[in-house]
C-alpha cells in the first residue's frame, strides 16, 4: 500500500471563518450532517461543555501525577548522587538514631573499607579491603572493561589448539544484566526478538543477590582461609556432597548447551543452579557448622569451606559468558590455592569442565526427599501459624520402612535446619501413633510429616484437606482399574506394564487407608475435646 493513502486526511474546513470559499447554505448543510442531520440544541451544548470540562480535568490531574513522579524520581536521584559521592568522599551520611551504635559490643566500621581505591584506566583494578554491601554496576564495568581492553584479552590467541567457538550474545561492553537476560529471553537466538526489558531489570536486580550470596560465603572462608589443591567428595558431609554433585551435573549440562548454540538452556542452567541450589539451599544448610566455634563440627566447618570455595570459583567460571563484569570483580576476590599459580583473569582461565567423581546418585536422591519434606513442613508452617511464622516448631516424620526411616535420622539436621524446626522426631509405621494434636502433609507413599503448634488446630480444615486428599485417590483408583479391567488387558498389555500398573494400584490403597485413619484420628481428637470442655 502507498504510504500516500497512510496520510492523514486535511479537514473540508476548521472554523466559520475558513469555510468561507463555500455558500452559507453547503456550510449550514455541512454542520447539519456532522452533527446528526440537524443543528445542536442548547442543551446538547451544555452536555457537550460539561464532558469537555471532565475531560480538561482529568488530563489536569494527570499532569500533576506526572509531574509529581518527576519531582520524586529527582529527589531520588538527588539522594543516590549524594551517596555516591558520600561513598567517594570517605564519609556517611548522618544516622537518624544513636540508638544501635550506642551499645558497647557494637562494631565500629570503617566507611573507606568498602569504597575501591582509584585506578587509572587500562589498570588491574584495586579493589577494597572489605566488598561493598550492594553491587553497583558503574564502580565495576568501566574499569575492568579498560583493563581488559589494554591486557589484549579479546584477540584471539592464533597458536591455541582449542576448537574454534562463536558465542551469539551482546558485545562484552554491556551489563552482566543485559547478558543473562537477552540469553533468557528465547532458545532460538535471532533479531525479530523483541527485548523483554522487565526481565532484564530483574536480573539486574540479581546481580545484587549473586554479589551478596558471595559476599556472605566469603565472611565464611575468614581471612585466613587457604583453599585446597584436591577434593575427596567421600570424605564430606552430606550437604557439600550433594552441591559437588549438582554442581557437576550443571556444568555437564551448560557445555552442552553453549555446544549446541542452546544459549537459552545454558543460562537457565547456570541460574537455577546459583538460585535454587547454591543460595537456597547450600548456604542455608551449612549455616549449622559456623553457628559458634562448636568444636564438635570442626571437621564439618573446615570441609564446608572448602567445597564453598570450590562451588564460588567453579559457578563463576560457568556464569561468566553470560555475566562477565561483577563475575571477574567476585573471581579476584577469591583465594588462591597456596604454591599454584593464578591466572590473571578468570576471563583467560578454562572453562569448567565435569569431574566423574563428584557425581553422587544416591547423595542426589537422598536429598531430594530432604527438600520434599522440607516443602511439606514449610507449607504445614504457612497453614497453621498466620503470625510468627519463623517460630521453630516441633515437628515428626512417620515412616513407612526401615530404609525411608535411616534416610530421615541420617539428614535430620539438614531437615531442621532448612525447614526451621526446633525438633524432628522419625517414628516407624506399626510401632508409633500418629502425634495427637498435629496437622500431617503427605511427602511420598513412604513418609508422612506432622507440625504440632501449642494452640488447637482447625479440624474442620484439616478434614477439608484430607477429604480432597481421598476424592483425589478414588479418582485415580477407578481410572487405573477400569483400565486393568478392560477386555484384552491381560493378553495385550506387557508384562512390566502390568506389574507397573498393579504397583501403583497397591500404592493408591495405602494412601487411602492411611488418610482414612486420618481422618478417624482427627474425629476422635475433636470428640476427646469437646468432652473435656465438658466435663470443665
Amino acid at each position: 500500500m502507498s504510504l500516500l493513502f497512510l496520510r492523514r486526511a486535511k479537514p473540508l474546513f476548521t472554523s466559520p471563518s475558513q469555510a468561507s470559499f463555500a455558500s452559507p447554505r453547503l456550510t449550514n448543510l455541512l454542520r447539519r450532517s456532522f452533527h446528526g442531520s440537524r443543528i445542536m440544541s442548547e442543551a446538547e451544548k451544555k452536555i457537550l461543555t460539561e464532558e469537555e470540562l471532565e475531560r480538561k480535568k482529568k488530563k489536569d490531574e494527570k499532569a500533576r501525577e506526572k509531574e509529581l513522579k518527576k519531582q520524586k524520581a529527582a529527589e531520588k536521584a538527588k539522594l543516590a548522587e549524594l551517596k555516591a559521592k558520600q561513598a567517594k568522599d570517605g564519609t556517611t551520611a548522618p544516622k537518624k538514631s544513636t540508638k544501635k551504635s550506642s551499645k558497647p559490643d557494637a562494631i565500629e566500621e570503617n566507611p573507606a573499607d568498602f569504597v575501591d581505591p582509584e585506578t587509572p584506566l587500562g589498570e588491574r583494578k584495586r579493589l577494597s579491603s572489605q566488598m561493598a554491601k550492594q553491587y553497583s554496576p558503574a564502580a565495576v564495568e568501566k574499569s575492568w572493561y579498560a583493563w581488559w581492553e589494554s591486557s589484549d584479552f579479546f584477540k584471539a590467541d592464533a597458536k591455541s589448539s582449542k576448537p574454534p567457538f562463536v558465542i551469539v550474545l551482546p558485545p562484552p561492553n554491556v551489563t552482566g544484566a543485559l547478558h543473562i537476560g537477552h540469553a533468557l529471553t528465547s532458545a532460538i537466538e535471532s533479531d525479530k526478538i523483541n527485548l523483554d526489558i522487565l526481565r532484564v531489570v530483574g536480573y539486574r536486580q540479581w546481580c545484587n543477590k549473586l554479589w551478596n550470596a558471595v559476599r556472605f560465603a566469603m565472611m565464611r572462608l575468614g581471612d585466613a582461609y587457604s583453599p585446597p589443591l584436591t577434593l575427596c567428595p567421600e570424605t564430606m558431609p552430606f550437604s557439600c556432597q550433594w552441591i559437588l554433585s549438582v554442581l557437576n551435573k550443571a556444568i555437564s549440562k551448560t557445555v552442552d548447551s553453549l555446544n549446541a548454540f542452546e544459549f537459552s538452556d545454558a543460562a537457565n542452567t547456570v541460574y537455577a543452579w546459583w538460585q535454587y541450589q547454591f543460595c537456597d539451599v547450600y548456604i542455608e544448610a551449612i549455616k549449622p557448622y559456623f553457628a559458634g566455634d562448636n568444636p564438635a563440627f570442626a571437621s564439618e566447618r573446615a570441609h564446608a569451606q572448602h567445597a564453598l570455595w570450590v562451588s564460588l570459583e567453579a559457578g563463576l567460571r560457568l556464569l561468566h559468558p553470560l555475566m562477565p563484569f561483577v563475575t571477574e570483580e567476585l573471581w579476584q576476590r577469591l583465594p588462591s590455592p597456596k604454591n599454584s599459580e593464578r591466572k590473571a583473569s578468570i576471563m583467560i582461565c578454562d572453562y569448567p569442565s565435569a569431574i566423574e567423581n563428584w557425581t553422587n546418585e544416591k547423595v542426589e536422591t537422598e536429598m531430594e526427599t530432604v527438600l520434599a519434606s522440607v516443602k511439606c513442613l514449610r507449607a504445614l508452617r504457612a497453614e497453621l501459624l498466620e503470625k510468627q511464622r519463623n517460630e521453630r516448631l516441633p515437628a515428626f516424620a512417620l515412616c513407612e520402612n526401615n530404609v525411608t526411616s535411616e534416610i530421615v535420622k541420617s539428614h535430620e539436621l539438614e531437615i531442621r535446619t532448612l525447614a526451621n524446626l526446633s525438633s524432628l522426631e522419625v517414628l516407624l509405621k506399626g510401632e508409633h501413633a500418629a502425634p495427637a494434636g498435629s496437622a500431617v502433609e503427605t511427602v511420598n507413599e513412604n513418609l508422612k510429616v506432622y507440625l504440632k503448634v501449642d494452640r488447637a488446630i482447625n479440624t474442620e480444615a484439616e478434614q477439608e484437606k484430607i477429604r480432597n486428599k481421598i476424592d483425589e485417590l478414588q479418582k485415580q483408583k477407578e481410572k487405573l482399574q477400569k483400565m486393568m479391567s478392560m477386555s484384552g488387558y491381560e493378553e495385550k498389555v506387557p508384562a512390566n506394564i502390568k506389574e507397573d500398573n498393579a504397583t501403583k494400584l497397591a500404592k493408591i490403597l495405602q494412601e487411602f487407608d492411611f488418610f482414612e485413619k486420618e481422618s478417624a484420628r482427627l474425629v476422635a481428637e475433636t470428640e476427646n475435646s469437646g468432652n473435656e470442655q465438658q466435663k470443665k
